[in-house]
């Protein structure tokens, strides 16, 4: 019985030590790793009275006996537990020195945020150089945002005429990538004291020179642009019904306009669906598609349009006039199965500057379109329709032309 006893003892103690030494090697996930390269206080705790469990169960638990062992446990606990620290810290770090498995910017963060004994060392100099080799992978704007952060964080490290370099070079590719107007006005507007902000300056000048040759009509509102750094134009949308609406709408309800297909949910006439709100519904759409257009006649991509807008000052802004007239056409619902007037859109977009100039063209909804889920009454499906025609406008004004502007631009029809 004495023997079972004395060998149960042995054995706890046994596992006292081996519980001991695993924790000397162990740090939440390894030892020497950056993210926890030292263990807390507490874990002097955990050695001590590991050791105090295994010294007592070989000396005994009479007075003395105990109180040597608490003895033992101190004198041997806490300097394992400080040099185990100081091997773990140490190894940490000559692995991130010599980027051996753990060298990313987040290792590196970790271990500074872990404050190991040689953060200062990691912060001044390994972070920053990890950063830069980030960066550099990078493309475009994003290594041009990461090299900026590096230098925010270390404007003075060791790395930092090697992030300016980097930077230079960035930004010298990132100029030379642009072509349009807006994306060279972008970079100026971004980085105005860049060494590539003048040769930017200078390709938004040669664009403005080729645009005033190829257009001459617009030479004042390309002047005026390229002085004030391509800001947005102010668009007026004057909205029309053309009399050719009523009088498809008055043959649709004479039945002359029956075509064979059947429509047994009725007719759709058009003009009701085109009252006084009418101008400001398509105001947007009318912008959105002018401005599509005028990328086809424009590729240096220098007009951004505000619909609804008051021009301000001697800005040049444009008055989009659209005449909503009958196309000649009819078409019959699939799910409606109601008969409705075709659309077609007359434009005529003038540009008001020192000249005013114009361009006209007419567009038509296509012979099929899609209609929404919630097009369930006329005026919904007479807007989509619109929308449509205006959304050719685009590929319509590729064999357009500017001319002067005159009395004989402005549409005809009731004004909406």
């Amino acid at each position: 019985m004495f023997a079972a006893r004395r060998l149960f003892e042995i054995a706890r103690a046994f596992v006292c030590f081996l519980a001991f030494a695993t924790l000397v090697l162990v740090v939440r996930d390894r030892y020497g790793a950056p993210a926890s390269p030292v263990q807390g206080v507490a874990w002097a705790g955990a050695y001590v009275g590991l050791l105090l469990v295994a010294f007592a169960t070989i000396a005994g638990t009479a007075r003395r006996a105990l109180a040597a062992a608490v003895v033992m446990a101190v004198v041997v606990g806490v300097p394992a537990w400080s040099l185990r620290n100081r091997f773990s810290d140490d190894a940490a770090y000559e692995a991130l020195r010599r980027g051996e498995s753990f060298e990313t910017v987040e290792a590196l963060e970790a271990y500074v945020r872990a404050s190991g004994r040689h953060a200062a060392d990691v912060e001044s100099d390994l972070l920053p150089r990890a950063k830069l080799r980030a960066a550099d992978a990078e493309a475009g704007e994003t290594r041009i945002t990461a090299l900026e952060a590096l230098l925010r964080d270390h404007p003075r490290g060791a790395v930092a005429a090697d992030a300016r370099g980097s930077l230079a070079a960035a930004l010298h590719a990132e100029m030379l990538g642009r072509e349009t107007v807006r994306s060279l006005q972008a970079f100026v507007d971004r980085w105005p004291d860049a060494a590539d902000a003048p040769a930017a300056r200078d390709k938004i000048h040669a664009l403005y020179t080729k645009l005033r040759a190829d257009t001459p009509l617009l030479a004042s509102v390309f002047a005026w642009l390229e002085d004030h750094g391509t800001p947005p134009i102010a668009v007026r949308l004057r909205l029309r019904r053309g009399r050719s609406l009523a009088e498809a709408d008055e043959l649709l309800e004479k039945s002359l306009l029956d075509d064979g297909a059947p429509a047994t949910g009725g007719r759709a006439p058009a003009s009701p669906s085109f009252g006084d709100d009418s101008a400001e519904r398509y105001a947007a759409a009318a912008a959105k598609a002018l401005e599509s257009g005028l990328r086809e006649l424009v590729p240096a991509d220098v007009f951004v349009l505000r619909p609804g807008a008051a021009p301000a000052g001697d800005a040049p802004s444009i008055d989009i006039d659209a005449e909503i007239v009958w196309s000649g056409l009819t078409y019959v619902g699939r799910s409606l199965h109601r008969r409705f007037v075709g659309i077609a859109v007359n434009v005529v977009a003038t540009f008001h500057a020192k000249q005013a100039a114009a361009i006209g063209v007419r567009v038509e909804t296509p012979d099929t379109f899609d209609v929404a889920a919630d097009a369930t009454n006329d005026g919904r499906v007479y807007e989509l329709m619109t929308t449509a025609a205006l959304g050719r406008l685009a590929s319509a004004m590729k064999n357009a032309s500017f001319r002067n502007a005159g009395a004989a631009d402005a549409a005809q029809g009731d004004e909406l």
